[in-house]
C-alpha cells in the first residue's frame, strides 16, 4: 500500500525543492475533458495525457468525476479504499484519498458522496475548502474525466474548469454528438477556452477536415472559436495496454499514439493563447466555483 499522505507531502513541496523546473503559477490549468458520448477513449486519454504533461516536469492530478461509473482506478489497476465523497462527508482526510498513480501524477477518486455537499455545516465546508484550495495550488494541472454526455454534473464542471477540451473519434455519431455537448458548453462556459482532440484516426486529413467543421459551424451559429489539439492515431497497442491495466504511453512508449500523445502534451503546455487561469481570470478556486463558494 502506497503511503498516501507521503505522497500529498511530496508534491506540495516548493518546485524550486524538488529540482524540476515548472510553470510556478499560483494556480493550476483547470482543464475539463468531455466528449459527447462514451466510448471515444475519454478517460484513457486523460490519465496518459496526465503521464505526458509529467514526463514534461508538470505536476498534475486527474479528478475522476463521473460519480455514477467512475472507472480510472480499474484502468490502472488501483484499488482506492475512500474517496472525495468521504472526504465531503468528514469522514476521511484528503491525503487519505488521494492515490498516487504510474508516471508520477495522482489521482483523485470521486466516484460518490458529492451531492452529500448540503449537509455538511458551514464550519466543515470552510475547513473542506481550505484543504481542498492547498490541494489546488501544489498542482501545475488538474484534469478532469467528466462523465459523458450533457448531464447536470457535467455543465457544473464545464462552468467551474478554466479549460474544456473535446474529444471525439471520426465516427459520424460521435462527432454529432461532441457538437451537441459543444454546444451546451458554449452557454454553461462563455468564457472557458475550448480545444478538440480527435481519437483513434486513420489519416490526418480525416482528423483535420472534422475539424474544420465543427470549428465552422461553432462559429458561425455558437459564436466560439474551438482550437485544434490534435489526433491520435488508430493504434492496436492502445487495447493491449488496456487489457495490461496500463497506462498506453508507459507500456508501449514508441507506439504510434504514444507519439502522438507526447505532441499533443507539448502543444498543450505551449499554447498560443494564454487560457483563462493563466490570464489571472480564474477566482474563487476550482473547487469553490465547483461548490458555489466564495473565497
Amino acid at each position: 500500500m502506497l503511503d498516501q499522505a507521503a505522497t500529498l507531502r511530496k508534491i506540495a513541496l516548493p518546485r524550486q525543492a524538488t529540482g524540476v523546473e515548472g510553470s510556478h503559477a499560483s494556480s493550476p490549468r483547470v482543464i475539463a475533458v468531455t466528449s459527447g458520448k462514451g466510448g471515444v477513449g475519454k478517460t484513457n486519454l486523460t490519465v496518459n495525457m496526465a503521464i505526458a504533461l509529467a514526463q514534461l516536469g508538470q505536476r498534475v492530478t486527474v479528478f475522476d468525476a463521473d460519480l455514477g461509473l467512475a472507472n480510472i482506478d480499474v484502468l490502472l489497476g488501483l484499488r482506492p479504499l475512500f474517496n472525495l465523497g468521504d472526504v465531503l462527508l468528514g469522514q476521511r482526510a484528503l491525503s487519505d484519498v488521494v492515490l498516487e498513480g504510474p508516471g508520477g501524477i495522482l489521482i483523485l477518486p470521486g466516484s460518490s458522496g458529492l451531492e452529500e455537499l448540503t449537509e455538511l455545516t458551514p464550519s466543515q465546508r470552510a475547513a473542506l475548502a481550505h484543504s481542498l484550495r492547498e490541494f489546488e495550488a501544489s498542482n501545475d494541472y488538474i484534469l478532469i474525466d467528466t462523465p459523458a454526455g450533457i448531464g447536470a454534473n457535467v455543465t457544473s464542471i464545464l462552468r467551474a474548469a478554466g479549460e474544456v477540451l473535446f474529444i471525439t473519434t471520426p465516427e459520424p455519431t460521435a462527432v454529432i454528438d461532441v457538437y451537441a455537448t459543444i454546444k451546451v458548453a458554449a452557454r454553461h462556459a462563455p468564457t472557458q477556452r475550448f480545444q478538440l482532440l480527435i481519437n483513434e484516426v486513420q489519416h490526418a486529413r480525416d482528423a483535420q477536415q472534422i475539424y474544420d467543421q465543427l470549428a465552422s459551424v461553432a462559429y458561425r451559429f455558437l459564436d466560439r472559436e474551438l482550437e485544434y489539439l490534435g489526433m491520435i492515431v488508430r493504434d492496436e497497442s492502445v487495447p493491449r495496454a488496456v487489457k495490461q491495466q496500463a497506462p498506453f504511453i508507459k507500456a508501449f512508449p514508441e507506439a504510434p499514439a504514444s507519439r502522438c500523445l507526447r505532441v499533443i502534451a507539448k502543444q498543450l503546455h505551449n499554447p498560443g493563447k494564454k487560457s483563462a487561469t493563466e490570464r489571472g481570470t480564474e477566482s474563487p478556486s476550482f473547487w469553490g466555483r465547483l461548490f458555489g463558494w466564495g473565497e
